[in-house]
């Protein structure tokens, strides 16, 4: 994303800190899940330890395919794994199914088809 030039992921888990403590309030994490790219226990241990002390919760998402892109989604299975493997090392977790697959528009994903 182009602001993560501006705000790197240490500031940013920086401010989430500073958020949760000064407020007490719980933050949510989106996680969207790439067949083979980022679906591994390695990344589950990954995830725990960069949100560990903070209030959270985490909403696991598969990725919506998006032509002209080389990422798959993973299988319901793999997202289902996924988030019992996350769940007893972070506070909440949820798996969001999508919707919307059919304009491209699941889940936060945007994307625009043009007729060549």
């Amino acid at each position: 994303m182009p602001v993560a030039r501006t705000y790197d992921l240490d500031n940013l888990m920086e401010a989430i800190r500073y958020y949760t403590d000064k407020t007490g309030r719980r933050v949510t994490f989106e996680y969207i899940l790439f067949d083979n790219f980022n679906d591994t226990m390695d990344d589950v241990l990954a995830l725990t330890k960069l949100v560990q002390g903070i209030p959270c919760k985490i909403n696991v998402l598969a990725y919506n395919p998006v032509p002209g892109l080389d990422f798959s989604r993973p299988s319901d299975d793999k997202v289902d794994w996924f988030a019992r493997m996350l769940y007893p090392r972070t506070p909440a977790v949820t798996v969001r199914k999508s919707r919307g697959q059919d304009i491209d528009a699941a889940c936060g994903q945007l994307a625009a088809r043009y007729d060549v």
